[in-house]
C-alpha cells in the first residue's frame, strides 16, 4: 500500500513539474543551500561526533556511508541518474563529512537539483513519445 501511494505521490509531482515546463520553463530553478541549513548540518555532525554514545567520527567512512544513502535516496530505482552522473558524483563521497563540518552543502545541493534535472528531462521525453 505504501509503495502505491508513494508512486501516486511521485506521478503527481511530475505531473506538476510538467504542467510548470509546458509551461515555458525549461527546467527547475536550482535550490541553494541557506546559512541555517548548513548551521544546522554542522550541528548534527558535532551531536554526532561528540555526544553520541558510540562517538561516531565525522570521516570519510561516515561521507561514503551518507553520499551513497543519499544518492540511493535522490534514485533508488536508478532511472533518472546516468552512469556519467554517478561517476562525476562520486568525486564528493569521501568528501561530504569535510563540507558539512565547513558548512559547505553545495555537494548535496547540486546532487538534488541534477536530480530535479533528470527527472525534468525523462518526464518532457514521455511527454515527446506520448505525442507520437
Amino acid at each position: 500500500m505504501k509503495g502505491k501511494l508513494r508512486w501516486v505521490i511521485f506521478a503527481l509531482a511530475l505531473a506538476a513539474q510538467g504542467a510548470t515546463l509546458a509551461a515555458g520553463a525549461s527546467y527547475p530553478p536550482a535550490l541553494q543551500p541557506v546559512p541555517q541549513e548548513a548551521n544546522a548540518a554542522y550541528l548534527s555532525a558535532e551531536v554526532l561526533a561528540r555526544y553520541h554514545y558510540k562517538g561516531v567520527p565525522v570521516d570519510a567512512v561516515l561521507s561514503a556511508k551518507i553520499f551513497d544513502r543519499y544518492l540511493k535516496s535522490l534514485d533508488p530505482e536508478k532511472l533518472f541518474f546516468l552512469q556519467s552522473d554517478v561517476d562525476r558524483l562520486s568525486a564528493y563521497r569521501t568528501k561530504l563529512g569535510d563540507a558539512i563540518l565547513k558548512e559547505d552543502l553545495s555537494a548535496p545541493f547540486a546532487m538534488f537539483n541534477l536530480y530535479e534535472r533528470r527527472a525534468a528531462e525523462r518526464f518532457e521525453y514521455a511527454r515527446t513519445l506520448l505525442k507520437k
